[in-house]
């Protein structure tokens, strides 16, 4: 029996080490799956994976490390080998890269989402029922026909015969404008904008809607006969809900694996469609009778309203993502938003001129704002109008027509309630937290044992803190206020008696570190006579305590040392010089610095000989170096640059002498150093700004 339970026992210990061993990301060796399909396009490498409908966009720097991918090397080799190749130490884009890939199943291990797996075997099969409905009625949960290649390859093949040949696409441009135009001067006579229809309600709308969405599910079926005729994939067809409203899609994601004129003629497929088969409507317009007449031209103006708002690049529609590719800036929606919110006016404080990409999200960002706010306005006049004149009469008939139009804007407002649910509960909890906070007084005795605890008060000595108290200011910061600014000169000392704040650098803001309750800040700037190194933020509501210049220099100045914050804030200034450190996010940089050591070499001195065996590698801080083979000068080396790398990679012997010319400051690591760095990014690597990342995309 003791002996059975002593092999168990050991066992489970090897089990343990094997998970260990797999979950050791540095020593993982990420191998490309077979079968997958690529296209080299002009802005990267394009990977798909047939059977998950997976696509992943690498630039060609990721492109390089994906043809390393053979399973041979481990992410520790690929790590050093990227360096050696790019001088520069990427770690978070090369693990970003591999948790991409694998998470996309673009690698032979297949990803497992084990908290998804074990969510969806706890919830019940009523549940999970219920949320399947509430997922279609939301439009979270489409309803797919995955088989949907072929029936377009078959729409392409013999309706394609029709709609390409060159004379019937000019006579589709010719239907396209001439409709345009009648239109138009329809619209400006006004003779149909307020006629009345002389029929029954019901059958007005049921044919508007039904003509509606033929024309919605054409549009949709532009889009994928035009990525198969570029000899791409149709993922998907199917039926969603849009804001209560049936509407067809087609998932045409494989066109990314086209050039970019394809992908533009996909996205313009679908409006321009809308624009011919609305072009032919208002033609029709003109041949009808009275009661059609009237009818079309509502079905008109909502498909030529339609088709343009569609083309408008400030929403994310077809119109957006032509604007995308013509200039080959993905995400450019959110990356102009978060310049505008956290880039522009830091650059614009700095007087600095703006980039031609920041001139660019400063353009977008602005018309987008504008466009959507104006575009809503009239939507709502318009719907407004509409909804008057149509459920006006019903409203007024009976109580069942009552329900059934509460029933229809309930179906209607439903994924917006989804949407801000979370938000609702969270702003209940944050105003709860805001008032509770309000509520509380300031108190002198309490401010006095913060300075005594935080040290600034030597010996406890609780007189000398009432003292300085007494020279103090309480101020109050709301959430998201700039507390201080980086390179102004500065006047103030920081105390925080309640709150959070964020220490940042530079116009993009890249966070340094976290303060709360009991820290303090602005002390180097007093203490060194010098700018502002960084920003600081308050984060939630912040209460502090603040101290002249002038009181600070007569009773603290020599008793305060820089916060820890400061001092992780100075090394990751310090080693952000370095061109091979580039990559890195100033949490990284932080995370770094604790793991090398800063040594001075005198001139003259040999660093290491050749045929040595490598055990570190070298950052040059100051002074030159001489790096020979033999009798053979190979180069010289000054500040900013490295040597030595290869000893992280393995311990094969120096290939090189390295002497000191001058007198000479590096920085070294070893290769344990160098894993327990990789390791620290890997744990922390959901942080905010822990990662530098990569901008290779997920499609």
């Amino acid at each position: 029996m003791g002996g059975d339970r002593l092999l168990n026992d050991r066992a489970h210990l090897d089990v343990y080490g094997l998970v260990a061993r797999r979950l050791d990301v540095m020593q993982s060796r990420p191998c490309r799956r077979q079968g997958l399909r690529s296209a080299l396009r002009e802005d990267g490498l394009i990977l798909n994976n047939p059977s998950l409908r997976t696509y992943a966009l690498l630039e060609p720097e990721d492109t390089w490390l994906w043809e390393r991918m053979d399973g041979s090397h481990a992410v520790g080799d690929l790590l050093v080998a990227y360096f050696q190749e790019f001088r520069s130490l990427a770690p978070a884009r090369v693990l970003q890269l591999v948790a991409m890939l694998k998470s996309r199943g673009m690698l032979a291990d297949d990803p497992i989402n084990v908290w998804a797996s074990v969510a969806e075997r706890l919830r019940s099969r009523w549940l999970r029922g219920l949320g399947s409905a509430l997922g279609v009625a939301t439009g979270r949960i489409p309803l797919r026909l995955r088989k949907a290649d072929g029936l377009f390859g078959w729409l392409s093949r013999f309706v394609g015969r029709v709609v390409y040949p060159r004379p019937v696409r000019w006579l589709f441009l010719a239907v396209a404008v001439a409709g345009g135009a009648a239109f138009a001067f329809e619209l400006a006579s006004g003779r149909f904008g307020s006629a009345a229809v002389a029929a029954p309600l019901w059958e007005v709308v049921l044919i508007v809607y039904g003509m509606e969405l033929a024309i919605m599910a054409a549009h949709e079926l532009a889009h994928g006969m035009e990525c198969k005729h570029r000899d791409c994939r149709v993922n998907a067809f199917g039926v969603t809900l849009f804001y209560g409203v049936p509407c067809a899609f087609v998932d045409t994601t494989d066109v990314w694996m086209s050039d970019r004129r394809g992908r533009i003629a996909t996205s313009w497929a679908g409006p321009y469609s809308e624009l011919v088969l609305s072009g032919a409507l208002a033609l029709t317009v003109l041949f009808l009778g009275s009661l059609w007449q009237a009818i079309l031209f509502q079905v008109v103006f909502l498909n030529f309203f339609t088709a343009v708002f569609n083309l408008l690049p400030v929403v994310e529609l077809d119109g957006y993502y032509m604007l995308v590719d013509w200039l080959r800036i993905p995400k450019l929606r959110a990356r102009s938003f978060a310049f505008l919110r956290r880039g522009l006016l830091p650059r614009w404080r700095s007087k600095k001129p703006l980039s031609r990409l920041e001139v660019i999200y400063v353009w977008y960002g602005v018309a987008s704002v504008i466009g959507t706010v104006v575009f809503s306005f009239l939507g709502l006049m318009y719907w407004y109008s509409r909804a008057e004149r149509l459920f006006g009469p019903v409203w007024g008939r009976d109580v069942a027509g009552r329900l059934a139009i509460v029933a229809y804007v309930a179906l209607l407002l439903l994924p917006l309630l989804h949407h801000f649910a979370k938000g609702a509960a969270l702003g209940r909890q944050a105003r709860r937290a805001t008032r509770w906070f309000r509520q509380r007084l300031p108190s002198a005795a309490s401010d006095a044992r913060l300075l005594m605890e935080t040290g600034i008060v030597a010996d406890g000595d609780e007189r000398a803190a009432q003292e300085m108290l007494g020279l103090m200011q309480r101020r109050s910061y709301r959430g998201g206020a700039l507390v201080m600014q980086e390179g102004q000169p500065g006047a103030e000392f920081f105390v925080i008696r309640r709150g959070e704040a964020v220490v940042i650098k530079g116009a993009e803001e890249a966070e340094v570190a976290r303060l709360a309750t009991g820290d303090y800040f602005g002390e180097l700037a007093l203490v060194e006579h010098a700018p502002r190194a960084a920003s600081v933020r308050a984060l939630t509501r912040l209460a502090v305590l603040v101290m002249r210049k002038g009181d600070f220099d007569r009773l603290i100045a020599d008793h305060v040392q820089p916060t820890a914050a400061v001092d992780r804030m100075i090394a990751a200034d310090r080693l952000a010089r370095f061109p091979a450190l580039s990559h890195l996010a100033p949490g990284q940089l932080q995370e770094l610095e604790g793991h090398m050591a800063r040594t001075a070499v005198a001139s003259g001195d040999v660093i290491f000989r050749e045929g040595e065996p490598g055990d570190r590698f070298y950052l040059i801080d100051e002074g030159q170096v001489d790096v020979a083979r033999g009798q053979e000068r190979l180069a010289i080396l000054g500040p900013r640059e490295s040597f030595g790398e290869t000893a992280l990679l393995d311990d094969r012997p120096r290939n090189a002498t390295v002497r000191a010319m001058t007198p000479v400051t590096v920085y070294t690591m070893d290769r344990f150093g160098f894993d327990a760095f990789v390791r620290a990014v890997v744990t922390r690597r959901r942080g905010v700004d822990w990662t530098a990342g990569s901008a290779s995309a997920q499609l």
